[in-house]
């Protein structure tokens, strides 16, 4: 019997550590940053999730954040689409969103001089380990909680 409870406790403990381990997945990185740049339409609508840095903080829509941040090989301009609390200069984050193409009268041309961003529905405070979202996100944002990447509808 007692076997039989170590077992299960093993096999919980190990499921518990591989979930932890795929939770919040990331798929773009700077190598994607450097081909996504120079093809803004090809990856326009995709959703990625990747980590950062939060190197500048600026108003964006309706009083949310607008911010720059930090991959290993560049960086690129993320439209909050809610107030996390976590956009704090050189806070490490994992951002959930859709790569985007910036639109030259909005308030995003204003920054940002690139032709692309990211409209953010999910964040994690990678120091905390806190989540916030959109709520009409939710469902898109527990598939990524559950290791899934959610998929972009058009």
């Amino acid at each position: 019997m007692r076997n039989l409870l170590s077992i299960i406790l093993f096999v919980f403990a190990t499921n518990s550590a591989l979930h932890a381990q795929i939770s919040c997945p990331v798929n773009f990185f700077g190598k994607d940053l450097m081909l996504a740049t120079h093809d803004v339409k090809g990856w326009a609508g995709k959703i990625i999730a990747f980590n950062a840095i939060i190197v500048e903080i600026k108003d964006g829509y309706a009083g949310k954040p607008y911010y720059k941040v930090a991959l290993d090989t560049g960086q690129i301009w993320v439209a909050s689409l809610m107030k996390s609390g976590y956009e704090v200069p050189g806070n490490p984050v994992r951002i959930l969103g859709y790569f985007s193409d910036v639109e030259q009268d909005s308030v995003a041309a204003k920054y940002n001089k690139t032709t692309y961003q990211v409209l953010a529905f999910g964040v994690v405070d990678l120091s905390t380990k806190q989540i916030s979202m959109v709520p009409d996100a939710k469902l898109q944002v527990q598939e990524w909680i559950d290791g899934k990447m959610p998929k972009a509808y058009k």
